[in-house]
């Protein structure tokens, strides 16, 4: 199984050209990273945004990810239908300027885990049939395997007015533990079906959460041991998420 699964990680902060150029050419496994559209409601920073152009040269899936109302911790919480209209204008916007082609899949970030509020169901039903039906392209969710069933309820309509599917990144399950330094060089990636929502198409299975999960690496150039601090580690069924 692990032969038709791959690596992928995201990070709050751009590490720089050079850092993904040798990660691209020295770790076989690792297809993908998550691009931050921005600034949005609750992610203001803007520096993966910048490297978008940079990233599609080197060749890099993605994951381009909006993160939008939130109902707990910091940032914005407006968490409405009609805000859902407007910030699904503005997460396809944003993709348009990072020269996301017509398509491409935009993950709603959900930061809270169990069962959505009803108002954050509106805003999240609202979010997903706009980009669906009113963009140039699909949307999909990052959220937790707890909360993925109920977002996958509440939409059913949606997906079979417009015959696409809403493609889950999850995070959560029994993946977590583990040395806070990974290994590219030996780390397989984890089964999505694993996190505990079965159709996962990409699982989040470790995270900086209570501490820094740092990835470490060799160079193909120089043979030179690399490191990136401060990471989530994610895996998927597919190199490029953004095509599912």
């Amino acid at each position: 199984m692990a032969d038709d699964l791959y690596l992928g990680f995201d990070r709050s902060d751009y590490p720089g050209d050079a850092v993904m150029q040798s990660l691209w050419d020295s770790v076989q496994r690792l297809t993908f990273v998550c691009l931050y559209l921005a600034p949005a409601p609750s992610h203001p920073g803007r520096s993966w945004m910048n490297a978008a152009p940079a990233l599609a040269s080197m060749g890099w899936g993605l994951l381009p990810t909006y993160v939008g109302q939130q109902v707990i911790g910091p940032g914005s919480h407006i968490v409405t239908a009609e805000q859902g209209v407007r910030d699904a204008q503005d997460a396809a916007s944003l993709a348009s300027e990072a020269g996301l082609g017509s398509g491409a899949v935009l993950y709603l970030d959900i930061e809270n885990g169990g069962t959505m509020p009803p108002n954050q169901v509106g805003y999240v039903t609202s979010w997903i049939k706009e980009v669906n039906t009113n963009t140039d392209y699909w949307a999909g969710v990052y959220c937790h395997r707890t909360t993925a069933p109920q977002i996958e309820s509440a939409v059913a309509s949606i997906v079979a007015d417009v015959g696409h599917e809403v493609p889950t990144w999850t995070f959560g399950g029994p993946i977590d533990t583990g040395p806070r330094l990974v290994d590219l060089d030996t780390e397989l990636p984890k089964d999505p079906a694993q996190s505990g929502y079965a159709e996962a198409i990409a699982w989040q299975y470790r995270m900086s959460y209570d501490g820094n999960i740092d990835l470490i690496w060799t160079d193909y150039d120089t043979g030179a041991r690399k490191r990136l601090n401060k990471v989530d580690l994610d895996s998927a069924v597919t190199p490029n998420p953004m095509l599912a």
